[in-house]
C-alpha cells in the first residue's frame, strides 16, 4: 500500500471535485483515502472451484459438516438435518449449505458449546465473530482454496433451538443434477 503526502496528493485532491470541498470547508481536517475492498462475491469469483460430481461433492461436503459438528457441539446427534446447493457468484458455481439443529436444548450448555466453538476456530485459523448481546451465536469463515467457507453457530434462547449452518466454497458441478 502507498501512503500519498505531501504537494502531488494535495494537488490530487485540490483537482477532485468532491474531495476539493470537503477539504476548503474543513481544512483541520486530513483526508485518508482508502482503495476500494472487494466484496465478498467479488472475492469469490477469483477462486478456482472444486469440479466434482454431485455426489462425490456432496458426500464431501455433507462429511466435512459431521466433522465440524463432531469437534464444535460433541457426540449428540442432531434431531433435525437440512441440505442443498444454492448458487454462487457466476452462472455454473454452487456451494453446498446445511444446517444441523438441535431442539429444546438447555441455554446455559448451549452457550458453553458456542464459547468454546468461538476458541476452536480460532485457534484453527477461522476469523470468528461471537456478538456480546442478542442471541448466542458465533459466526465465523475463512478462505478456502476455491473461495470462502462459512459458518454459524446459534442458540434461540426463547425455543431452545441450537443450530449450525455450514456453507462451503465455491463448486463446478458436473452436468445431469
Amino acid at each position: 500500500m502507498a501512503f500519498l503526502g505531501g504537494p502531488e496528493a494535495a494537488a490530487r485532491v485540490a483537482a477532485d471535485p468532491f474531495w476539493s470541498v470537503v477539504r476548503r470547508r474543513h481544512p483541520d481536517v486530513d483526508l485518508v483515502l482508502l482503495p476500494p475492498v472487494a466484496a465478498p462475491d467479488e472475492a469469490d469469483a477469483g477462486a478456482t472451484p472444486i469440479e466434482a460430481g454431485v455426489e462425490e461433492a456432496t458426500a464431501a461436503c455433507l462429511a466435512r459438516v459431521a466433522g465440524l459438528w463432531q469437534r464444535l457441539v460433541g457426540d449428540v446427534a442432531p434431531d433435525e438435518q437440512r441440505a442443498g446447493w444454492t448458487t454462487g457468484p457466476r452462472p455454473g458455481l454452487e456451494r453446498h449449505e446445511a444446517t444441523w439443529t438441535l431442539l429444546a436444548v438447555d441455554p446455559v450448555a448451549a452457550t458453553g458449546t458456542i464459547d468454546g466453538a468461538a476458541r476452536t476456530l480460532g485457534e484453527e485459523g477461522w476469523r470468528v465473530l461471537a456478538p456480546p448481546d442478542g442471541m448466542p451465536r458465533v459466526l465465523a469463515g475463512r478462505p478456502a482454496g476455491n473461495g470462502r467457507e462459512e459458518l454459524d453457530l446459534v442458540l434461540v434462547p426463547s425455543t431452545g433451538r441450537f443450530f449450525l449452518t455450514v456453507r462451503s466454497a465455491l463448486h463446478r458441478l458436473e452436468a445431469g443434477r
